[in-house]
């Protein structure tokens, strides 16, 4: 916790501000991999430092003064859902997540794995019409 913590103040918020889709699915991957390296030896697992990440960022484009100043309000629809055990489990009881495999552990996860996760939530979340990093409230509420 305390390497992502470090890792997350050291992040610029201004490489946000002006990101499409596909630059900010770019920049997500590759702050990952970086996350993933500060990790301890043994714990250098892409899934908890992909979802640390998710959470950090969530976390401060929902903060109004930091979303204002860095103009993040246009990266909501990008976000990701940060993917755990409960969240993993409800996407497959969703009808779009028939197809998923059944949820392992996040320290077991993987790039490929996460995206057939984000795939099917991307779908739960249009249908219920909310961002689909929103969707572990959801989730954690029911």
């Amino acid at each position: 916790v305390q390497c992502a913590r470090a890792f997350c103040t050291e992040l610029s918020l201004e490489d946000l501000r002006q990101m499409d889709g596909v630059g900010y699915a770019s920049w997500l991957d590759l702050r990952t991999h970086e996350l993933q390296r500060c990790f301890p030896r043994r714990a250098q697992k892409w899934g908890p430092a992909r979802k640390a990440l998710n959470i950090f960022i969530r976390s401060i484009a929902y903060t109004a003064p930091l979303a204002v100043e860095y103009g993040l309000e246009h990266i909501l629809p990008y976000l990701e859902v940060p993917l755990d055990r409960d969240v993993g489990t409800r996407l497959r009881k969703e009808r779009e997540g028939a197809i998923l495999p059944a949820w392992k552990s996040i320290a077991s996860l993987t790039e490929a794995r996460s995206q057939d996760f984000q795939a099917v939530a991307c779908r739960v979340a249009r249908r219920m019409s909310v961002h689909r990093a929103d969707l572990d409230v959801f989730y954690w509420r029911a």
